[in-house]
């Protein structure tokens, strides 16, 4: 688990982080994000993620990585999934060629012979 402190002088989109899925955000004023959006980080956020996230406005830090306790309550409560392999998608299934007719009910053509009364 990594923690930041963004530096930059203008909100970045962090692409990759979603709060509460990848990443907890804790804006430095305001309200946290939505679950499942994009995390935008502002001068002054706290940014905790699950894996170590590049990025030059991000700077490592060692603290208490800014959350509420309800928030590091959740974070430790809430580990992100470990990756899956993707499952392969099988290939498409041909269904099964039309039996033949039997030569005797179709005409010459191949269309269906016409029904024969008794």
């Amino acid at each position: 688990m990594s923690d930041y402190l963004f530096t930059g002088a203008y909100p970045r989109v962090l692409a990759g982080l979603s709060q509460g899925v990848n990443a907890l955000l804790t804006p430095a004023d305001g309200d946290a994000p939505p679950y499942g959006s994009t995390v935008e980080a502002a001068h002054g956020d706290h940014v905790h993620t699950d894996e170590p996230y590049l990025h030059p406005e991000l700077e490592e830090t060692s603290d208490s990585r800014g959350l509420s306790p309800e928030d590091e309550a959740w974070a430790q409560a809430n580990p992100a999934p470990a990756p899956t392999e993707a499952t392969p998608i099988p290939a498409p299934v041909d269904p099964a060629p039309a039996a033949e007719p039997a030569p005797d009910t179709t005409t010459a053509e191949g269309a269906p012979a016409p029904a024969t009364t008794n």
